[in-house]
This record gives C-alpha cells, structure tokens and sequence, in this order.
C-alpha cells in the first residue's frame, strides 16, 4: 500500500464476512487469462484483511491501479467486523458480470506480496492457503 497509494494510513485489522479468497482472471475468453485475488461472495465464509484510511488522491490512485473504469476490478461499500465493532469499508473486487471468470494460481511475485502483507499484519494464512488449494484444483 506505501508504493500504490503513499498518503494511505494503516487503520486495523478486519473481516469481511460473506466472502471467500479467490484467484481469479476475467480478461476476455479470447485473452490468456491472468489470476488475482479476488473476495467472491459466499454463504458463511469470510476474509480476514486490513483496513487503511485513504483520501481522495489516494483513491483515485488505487482506482487507476484496479482499473476500475475499464471494469476490471469495482470498488464497493461493504461491512467488515473490525476490533472497535462493525464499520463499512471500500472494497475491490473483480467485476465478473459478462466476462468468464476463471480460477487459478496467482504469479509466483504477488503470492509473495499478499504472503507479506499476511505476515505484517499478523493474519492467519489458512484462508489463504484454502485459497490457493482451490484455485490448484481449477479447470483452466
């Protein structure tokens, strides 16, 4: 989050209940198809993440960076549980209305990073790893 969105603040930790982890690609059919991470929704599952507090600037930079007026990704209001009660909270997640959404491995660089960012926020990986077995097990 420093290099995407520099005036970004750290907040806390939170869950977005209702969503589960997935690795995903919703380039066209025609396109090979490029996994990342994505929340999906779905009964009973939930996500465990970090919430900053982001102005404006730093919006419209992450906005570019999720391609959002192209329809990559859609930033939406969602209610997450955090340790000061439930709060709502702007969210990225894939836009898969009219496009294929497929599931696989993320690159070897991003697991990486989000294994980073599990680590610095002191998260439990198992979501993750329950997330990476499922996309393994994937239809391409």
């Amino acid at each position: 989050m420093r290099t995407r969105a520099p005036t970004a603040r750290p907040f806390g930790r939170a869950r977005l209940w209702g969503h589960a982890l997935s690795f995903e690609s919703n380039e066209p059919a025609w396109r090979p198809p490029a996994y990342f991470a994505n929340v999906r929704p779905q009964e009973g599952a939930f996500v465990d993440g970090a919430l900053y507090t982001v102005d404006m600037d730093g919006l419209t930079i992450l906005d570019a960076y999720e391609d959002v007026d192209s329809g990559v990704y859609e930033r939406v209001a969602l209610d997450v549980e955090c340790a000061d009660g439930t709060r709502s909270a702007l969210v990225y997640r894939m836009a898969v209305e009219g496009r294929p959404a497929r599931s696989g491995p993320p690159t070897a660089k991003m697991l990486s990073e989000i294994r980073a960012g599990y680590a610095d926020w002191g998260l439990d990986p198992s979501a993750l790893d329950r997330a990476l077995a499922r996309a393994a097990e994937s239809p391409r």
